[in-house]
């Protein structure tokens, strides 16, 4: 039924209904508005509590690898001031660092050869021989 068609009644009607739903959303969307607003706002007092967290614990594990420095024999002790020294250099929102190789242990290379790594040929045995006798 068209607009023009319908009478003065149902027209007035139709407008009342429409006016009360939109009041019904208003209200609604007001209501999810607040309700967002809080949890912004518990997420941001979570985020500023894990970020303290966060800053605690990497001056407590800063503070365990200085004890661990310290307490390390001398052959360790290069590599492990090399890595604190990093720590301490920057701000405390530095990534943790992977542990430095020592140089006593060297990274083994792959072979450049395109086989890979051939089987060497089986050691011939000196002295006596595998399948003699004594009679």
């Amino acid at each position: 039924e068209s607009l023009q068609t319908m009478d003065w009644d149902t027209l007035v009607e139709k407008a009342v209904v429409a006016s009360e739903r939109a009041a019904q959303a208003e209200e609604q969307l007001e209501s999810a508005q607040e309700e967002n607003s809080e949890i912004l706002e518990r997420l941001l007092k979570q985020n500023a509590q894990l970020l303290v967290d966060k800053d605690k614990l990497r001056r407590e594990n800063w503070m365990l690898s200085q004890k661990v420095r310290d307490q390390a024999p001398s052959s360790h002790r290069r590599s492990l001031s090399f890595r604190s020294d990093l720590l301490s250099s920057g701000s405390w929102s530095l990534p943790f660092f992977r542990p430095v190789l020592s140089p006593k242990s060297p990274v083994r290379q792959r072979s450049r050869s395109p086989k890979g790594r051939r089987k060497s040929p089986p050691r011939l045995k000196r002295g006596k021989e595998k399948n003699s006798r004594s009679v």
